[in-house]
């Protein structure tokens, strides 16, 4: 696809093409890659006046740059993703973008920040029913309530959990339920935590 974009000349479709693959490339967990092909497409996007990219571009850099420890990548791309995926009235983005932030400045010894992040984030997201299927927002933001020890943990992994599982049971007929259940890293992830916590309630 992006050997044929830039062949023909094709930007715009290239520069979509770079947002999606950044978007996948995070979800495999190869945020490098991710981070990489994320720059490409805001400038891209950029280039040819596409928004949406641009948007794109940082709520995937964003979240790769999170996860590397890269943090005022992090904060810079959250900036941006955040006021454009706003101004597209995508409140998931917003809210995985933020939390993703929350993470990253914690796992930074900003705790303070991080604090203040989270608890802003979760009295603008309550008030919102997209909220309860907001499974990757619920399993950034249970890292920081737990690494924290807030008693508000195991709820949102609980709420997170239930996301995942009410995603996985309609896309039944379309993707083996384990696929969907763990075909992220952020999945596999909550999955494991939720799996944990249930054993450890159950002794």
């Amino acid at each position: 696809m992006l050997t044929v974009c830039a062949e023909t000349g094709y930007r715009r479709a290239e520069a979509r093409a770079r947002a999606n693959l950044a978007h996948v490339y995070y979800a495999q967990g190869d945020f490098r890659a991710a981070l990489d092909l994320a720059r490409q497409a805001i400038q891209l996007g950029r280039a040819v006046a596409d928004r949406s990219v641009e948007v794109h571009g940082h709520g995937a850099a964003c979240r790769a740059a999170a996860e590397l420890g890269i943090i005022p990548d992090a904060l810079q791309h959250g900036r941006g993703a955040v006021a454009g995926y706003r101004e597209l009235d995508l409140r998931l983005a917003t809210w995985e973008c933020r939390a993703s932030v929350a993470s990253a400045l914690l796992a930074g010894g900003q705790r303070e920040q991080a604090n203040a992040e989270l608890e802003s984030l979760l009295a603008e997201a309550s008030q919102h029913a997209e909220w309860n299927i907001a499974y990757e927002a619920h399993a950034l933001l249970y890292r920081v309530l737990a690494q924290v020890g807030d008693a508000r943990a195991r709820e949102l992994l609980d709420l997170g959990y239930r996301a995942l599982c009410s995603l996985a049971d309609r896309h039944a007929d379309l993707v083996p339920r384990e696929t969907m259940m763990r075909g992220s890293f952020l999945r596999r992830e909550l999955c494991a935590a939720w799996e944990a916590a249930a054993l450890a309630s159950a002794r």
